[in-house]
C-alpha cells in the first residue's frame, strides 16, 4: 500500500510553506497543522525577512501539542527564503 498523504492530488502545487513543513517535519499529529500554515503564510506575506524573534511573536498565539515549534520555525525560515529566491524584488 502506498502512503500518499503528503503528496497533492495530481496537478497540484505545494507552497513553499506547505514544502518547508514537509521537508522539516514541522507537524506530527496534525491537529495544529491548518492554522500554523495560514499564520506562516499571513507573516510571509507582510514580512518576507523574518527573525526568529519575528516568528516566535507571530506564531505565539498558535498551539502545537506536539511541541514541533523548532521545526515549524526552521520551516518558515525555509519558506522565506524561498520566497525571496523566487523574487528577489518582493
Amino acid at each position: 500500500m502506498r502512503d500518499d498523504r503528503r503528496r497533492p492530488p495530481s496537478g497540484d502545487h505545494l507552497s513553499p510553506v506547505q514544502e518547508a513543513f514537509v521537508r522539516r517535519v514541522a507537524s506530527q499529529c496534525g491537529y495544529c497543522t491548518p492554522v500554523q500554515l495560514m499564520a506562516a503564510s499571513a507573516l510571509l506575506a507582510r514580512n518576507r525577512t523574518p527573525t526568529l524573534a519575528d516568528i516566535r511573536h507571530w506564531m505565539s498565539g498558535n498551539i502545537c501539542r506536539c511541541g514541533c515549534y523548532p521545526a515549524i520555525a526552521a520551516a518558515i525560515q525555509d519558506a522565506a527564503a524561498e520566497l525571496r529566491a523566487r523574487d528577489p524584488s518582493a
